[in-house]
């Protein structure tokens, strides 16, 4: 590689020139930059998940030198704790936030995760990623960088753990975060305060979103805006959440297919102060917890009430939870 075309545009191609060859070792002759990201966020066959889509899913991936120093090898990161657990809150926030993201939502690992949301298993044994057990400590308050933290790889430990037990994170680029969906309606035209479904006996109504502000805590309510997601994503999510309250089966609808009754009105969105929504759900097969689990955007673009998403549960399994 040489900068025989001066350089200056910050374009490899256009600044750069370079040979290749296939006659070389990936593990011994291979170059490894340093750009100040102790974390990488990659999927599928290593590709680094950026921020353009709002929210990233993918497996942990950094840099790890030899014991004696003299080379350095590309590794996947066993968590201390099982199914993704055992680092704090606040340390895998930090690993988003070096990648360019606001926060984490969760973690799990390799083998709990679905196909393009994490490390492809072919790609990590081709290139000889390995994995490796890593202790994080002493960080600073609000690191948002591991140069912020003591990061101390267990070198015993190279290869100590299965790549199924390796840790995925869910990271976020928003700054709101849904923590907690309920199905509503507000059939007695009450406008004041949150009438809900299952109080009235009723099985059906409009989702709301509980959304948190991840930077001061403040909360406030949102829709789903159904028009922007995959229908087959929206039915897993109408099945998550009728569960959740109490039902063996949900079925997705759009605002506009209820009835008056069976849905929030226009006046209980406005007297509620409701100006965002929530669209563009990813979730995995099967989603069993939506919050946890799913990539979403948060928009506060005009756009039709009608277009909300609504629910119909069926198959009571016994009591439903409060409401309140």
């Amino acid at each position: 590689i040489n900068a025989e075309y001066g350089g200056g545009s910050g374009v490899f191609e256009d600044d750069c020139g370079y040979n290749t060859y296939d006659d070389c070792s990936v593990l011994t002759e291979s170059v490894v930059l340093d750009c100040k990201a102790e974390f990488g966020i990659v999927a599928g066959k290593g590709e680094l998940q950026g921020i353009s889509g709002g929210d990233a899913i993918g497996s942990v991936l950094t840099p790890v030198e030899s014991e004696d120093g003299s080379y350095t090898q590309l590794a996947l990161i066993c968590p201390p704790g099982p199914r993704g657990t055992g680092y704090s809150k606040e340390i895998l926030d930090m690993m988003c936030q070096q990648n360019g993201f606001v926060a984490s939502r969760s973690s799990t690992t390799h083998r709990l995760s679905e196909d393009g949301r994490r490390a492809n298993c072919f790609w990590a044994e081709q290139t000889n990623v390995v994995t490796v057990t890593l202790e994080i400590t002493e960080c600073e308050e609000g690191a948002t960088s591991s140069d912020q933290c003591q990061l101390t790889p267990n070198y015993n430990a190279l290869g100590g753990c299965n790549i199924d037990d390796t840790l995925v994170i869910h990271c976020t680029a928003n700054n709101m975060e849904i923590s907690s969906l309920q199905v509503l309606a507000n059939p007695d035209g009450s406008r004041g305060g949150i009438i809900s479904g299952p109080k009235y006996r009723t099985n059906h109504g409009t989702v709301v979103a509980t959304l948190t502000n991840l930077e001061t805590g403040d909360s406030h309510y949102s829709l789903v805006r159904a028009s922007e997601s995959e229908d087959s994503q929206l039915q897993e999510i109408a099945a998550a959440i009728c569960a959740d309250l109490g039902y063996r089966s949900g079925t997705y609808f759009a605002q506009k297919e209820m009835s008056p009754t069976a849905r929030v009105s226009c006046g209980f969105v406005k007297e509620q102060g409701i100006e965002t929504y929530v669209s563009e759900f990813s979730c995995p097969a099967k989603v069993s917890d939506v919050i946890k689990s799913c990539a979403y955007m948060v928009s506060e673009e005009p756009w039709d009430l009608e277009e909300a998403m609504a629910v119909k549960c069926a198959g009571k399994r016994g009591p439903q939870p409060s409401r309140d």
